[in-house]
């Protein structure tokens, strides 16, 4: 008899950047603020890094991939400032998401009992 576990999943889907990246471009291209903020995710939540480790490993990869790019770069305290700015208005964006779900649901509830 085999002792094998279904998966459910294989990653955890994270509210509306989906799925966290250990990569923060997969193309040629420079990473986007959504591949930045999946790069930070993955290394907080699936790595168990500290969020400011994870914004100074995103804010590290960026630069690394500007030099390539041969753009001009920002200190590093500066792009980790603006990474963790990023991070807050995601933050933000989530907690009001979740309460306007929760108001619309109860708002029905209400509709429906009256």
């Amino acid at each position: 008899m085999t002792t094998s576990m279904k998966k459910t999943r294989s990653y955890v889907d994270v509210w509306i950047l989906g799925k966290p990246s250990s990569e923060l471009s997969h193309q040629v291209r420079l990473p986007t603020n959504g591949n930045i903020l999946r790069y930070v995710v993955f290394h907080h939540m699936e790595q168990n890094e500290l969020l400011n480790r994870s914004f100074r490993l995103a804010a590290d990869g960026v630069l690394e991939m500007w030099t390539k790019a041969r753009i001009p770069t920002q200190s590093v305290d500066s792009v980790i400032r603006k990474i963790k700015k990023l991070h807050e208005q995601y933050v933000n964006l989530k907690k009001t998401g979740f309460l306007h779900k929760k108001m619309t649901e109860s708002r029905s509830l209400c509709s429906k009992t009256h």
